[in-house]
């Protein structure tokens, strides 16, 4: 499941996205608890933490890092790679440290009501539920056999006929949540590059790229700052969507 998400994210440029199905809840809901046992019943929900809403992973950044130092020689790559590892360290340590003084100082439930009370209470209903004695889900496992059919029909069509229309990437995110809030922005970003490979041509759509890539960097800083302006004024109530 995270080398496809990985895969999504490189492919086709989203910048976030959610797994229809989790490995978890394929397990506890799909092979059935009698077959798990309850104690790996009870555990598969604590995996919820890091296997059910992930919405920023490391995998499809580090594939994206790794794509850009294609063009880099061996010592330049070596130290993209020692940054990319510190990057991860400080980041945890950092995000750790944040979350726990805000949660004592303020309380988590001020901060988000998703991930200290909501979240949480969902974990442990999916454990109450799991726990439940329940058989291999049949109907689903043929669901899911048709679906896997129609994605290999896709990515089949694609290779094979180069007028063929649908990305087969379209198919297995289609009904996550996140696609309400960045449809609109997937469909421009096509529209962008069609209008620039038809009056531009390759050229125009090399060089073009780095005006995209400065878009990214910019929108990032301007987070940055305005979290920085916020903790040196002590301001609050600026909410930045986890997208």
């Amino acid at each position: 499941i995270f080398i496809g998400i990985a895969r999504i994210v490189a492919e086709a440029g989203m910048p976030t996205v959610i797994t229809p199905m989790t490995a978890p809840d394929f397990m506890v809901f799909g092979l059935g608890s009698n077959l798990l046992g309850p104690s790996a019943t009870a555990t598969m929900a604590t995996t919820y933490v890091w296997a059910a809403d992930i919405r920023v992973f490391l995998l499809g950044m580090v594939a994206n890092g790794l794509k850009l130092i294609e063009g880099m020689d061996k010592r330049s790559r070596r130290l993209v790679f020692w940054s990319i590892l510190l990057a991860i360290f400080l980041g945890i340590t950092a995000s750790l440290w944040t979350v726990m003084d805000f949660a004592y100082k303020g309380g988590g439930v001020n901060t988000s009501l998703w991930f200290f009370r909501n979240m949480p209470i969902r974990i442990y209903q999916t454990a109450a539920i799991g726990l439940e004695s329940n058989g291999v889900y049949w109907l689903g496992m043929q669901f899911m056999g048709l679906g896997a059919a129609g994605m290999l029909l896709l990515m089949w069509m694609r290779q094979r006929f180069l007028w063929w229309p649908l990305h087969p990437i379209g198919f297995p995110i289609m009904t996550n949540w996140l696609m309400e809030q960045v449809w609109f922005s997937v469909f421009l970003a096509w529209l962008i590059k069609v209008t620039i490979l038809r009056y531009g041509g390759a050229t125009l759509f090399v060089r073009s790229r780095y005006f995209f890539l400065g878009l990214l960097v910019g929108q990032a800083l301007t987070a940055g700052l305005s979290l920085t302006i916020d903790y040196v004024t002590g301001s609050v109530g600026n909410y930045v969507f986890g997208v």
